[in-house]
């Protein structure tokens, strides 16, 4: 619980900063993409409104789907390129400062791409491996309800626990790029080492927001039924700018605790007043 509740507490120290870059981000984002749309699905399946080929059709590869996910990247590496330089310089020299947006961006935007392009790949294949066993599951047990669904629950909460395992390095590819200058293939040999270190204060770090989403996301199913765009674009917006200032502090937070490097944002002066 280590990396959540001190990447926590860094996101609400710096609250106004961090929403004043993420906000437009993950407003564009909210429009394109439902973070909680997995337990949207168990909802709607558990209540016989869920239709496996239909929800997850989007994973299909088409025109429409390669040019979302392309302008999903571009608009996340924008955002979080700004958010992690102004976190990095912040604690690296204990100022926070968003006034200079396109220097920020520059600073951080290819460490952040090549580590944004490496898990947008991750999330593709974790996505289709999902809807193929989850139809593989409907296909056989499907005259089963209760099994199908027990069994179906299973494979998403195995393959969500491998997912946040592999991804754990990716949190620190970025910094040790941008911090040491390392380059591609040393920063992902020295994130696979450090991630080791602490592989389950990084799993956590990543499993409780999204338990928090979905736990959201299933009480707001439960409550109103599944909400249909544009409905329930507010609430994607709301998560997704959670997400980003939340990944973002994580993987500083992460990296300076990891590296044992000391954080200027968190000493306090002798004589604040002078």
């Amino acid at each position: 619980m280590k990396y959540f509740l001190q990447s926590v507490k860094y996101m609400m120290r710096n609250f106004i900063p961090l929403v004043m870059v993420a906000v437009l981000p993950a407003v564009i984002l909210g429009l394109l993409v439902a973070p909680g749309g997995v337990p949207t699905f168990f909802v709607s399946y558990a209540s016989g409104r869920g239709d496996l080929p239909q929800h997850f059709a989007g994973y299909l590869f088409n025109w429409r789907t390669l040019a979302a996910i392309a302008l999903i990247l571009v608009i996340m590496i924008v955002g979080a390129s700004i958010i992690i330089s102004a976190i990095e310089k912040h604690m690296r020299v204990g100022v926070m400062s968003v006034r200079s947006p396109i220097r920020l961006l520059n600073h951080s935007i290819i460490p952040v791409a090549i580590t944004l392009v490496f898990w947008t790949l991750l999330l593709v294949v974790f996505r289709f491996l999902l809807f193929g066993l989850l139809l593989l599951v409907n296909l056989i047990f499907g005259n089963n309800w209760v099994l199908s669904f027990i069994i179906m629950f299973a494979v998403y909460v195995g393959l969500l626990v491998l997912y946040l395992f592999l991804s754990s390095p990716l949190l620190l590819w970025t910094p040790c790029m941008m911090i040491y200058g390392y380059k591609f293939g040393d920063a992902a040999s020295s994130s696979f080492r450090m991630a080791g270190k602490r592989s389950r204060r990084l799993f956590v770090a990543q499993l409780m927001p999204l338990l928090i989403i979905f736990g959201a996301q299933i009480i707001i199913d439960l409550v109103f039924a599944p909400l249909s765009f544009p409905a329930a674009a507010p609430i994607n917006i709301i998560m997704c700018l959670f997400l980003m200032m939340y990944f973002c502090s994580l993987s500083a937070v992460a990296y300076f605790d990891l590296a044992e490097l000391g954080r200027k944002d968190e000493e306090v002066p002798l004589f604040p007043n002078l």
